[in-house]
């Protein structure tokens, strides 16, 4: 549900939004556009993100300098997330 006027907070116009789930949450931007799906696709890089860093692959352990390494292990790392996920989905639905 997103209020359909905007609020003034400290001077400034803004979209409040609201998801409720198990737990509520609340979305606040000076953007009306796609409010929550921006919110959605944010909450699912953060997902890969931690993922990739400390709750799984821990990226950061290879100490890795080089760009052009970390770049291809990202990638690969990136892929190899995507398929897991397309194999849960398969698996459970």
């Amino acid at each position: 549900m997103i209020l359909n006027s905007t609020r003034k907070i400290w001077g400034t116009d803004v979209y409040i939004g609201c998801l409720r789930r198990k737990d509520s949450v609340i979305i606040i931007s000076n953007e009306r556009s796609n409010l929550l799906q921006d919110y959605a696709k944010r909450w699912e890089i953060e997902t890969l993100f931690g993922c990739l860093k400390t709750k799984g692959f821990n990226l950061e352990d290879t100490h890795l300098t080089d760009h052009e390494r970390i770049s291809k292990l990202f990638a690969l790392l990136t892929i190899t997330f995507a398929w897991g996920g397309i194999l849960m989905w398969l698996a459970f639905g």
